[in-house]
């Protein structure tokens, strides 16, 4: 058996923990922005604003390898998942505008791709809860995106995306992990 889905896992994984690893070297390096009210995509328009588009194309990368390890016989999945990797994708190409309201076609187009991702990868994870083993993970996920969403009027908005975000990212974490389960490599051996 070829080692594609190893390889798969590893990149993708690896392209999760980079993501994190921008994100939260972004919080270190511009304390001034306010993780309970400002967004993740603000941190684009700082001094440090190149790591915001790393963020965004590691996350987009881990969650495509996530698409190309789901089960070809459920293609939504697969096209779900790249929505999402497409709209992570776009949200670098597209910065967003200061403060909540997008007032440039770039803002716009950014603010109805981030829409449009976290959309598709909750109809994804609804999908996953309904038909598959990983019904609890999902569950799990969708509760912290909406927990997170709807505390944002108490939190603020910020916050509340910081929160749907992460449980995104350990759900797609998660899910390819689960791939090696559910779907082991086996070691290629060669005709002695």
């Amino acid at each position: 058996m070829s080692t594609r889905p190893r390889t798969t896992r590893l990149v993708g994984l690896t392209a999760l923990a980079g993501s994190a690893l921008a994100l939260t070297t972004l919080h270190v390096l511009e304390p001034g922005f306010s993780p309970l009210s400002a967004t993740v995509s603000e941190y684009a328009l700082s001094p440090h604003g190149w790591m915001m588009n790393v963020f965004f194309i590691m996350l987009a990368l881990g969650s495509a390898c996530l698409a190309a390890l789901q089960p070809t016989d459920r293609p939504a999945r697969q096209w779900l998942l790249a929505a999402w990797s497409a709209g992570t994708l776009a949200c670098a190409v597209f910065p967003t505008d200061p403060g909540s309201v997008p007032t440039t076609v770039p803002g716009y187009v950014h603010s109805v791709a981030a829409m449009l991702a976290f959309t598709a990868l909750f109809a994804c994870q609804i999908m996953h809860a309904i038909r598959t083993e990983f019904r609890l993970p999902s569950i799990a996920t969708m509760s912290g995106v909406v927990a997170g969403f709807a505390s944002s009027g108490w939190i603020g908005f910020g916050a509340g995306e910081r929160v749907a975000l992460v449980a995104n990212m350990a759900w797609i974490a998660f899910m390819i992990v689960a791939t090696a389960r559910r779907h082991p490599v086996r070691e290629h051996l060669a005709p002695s």
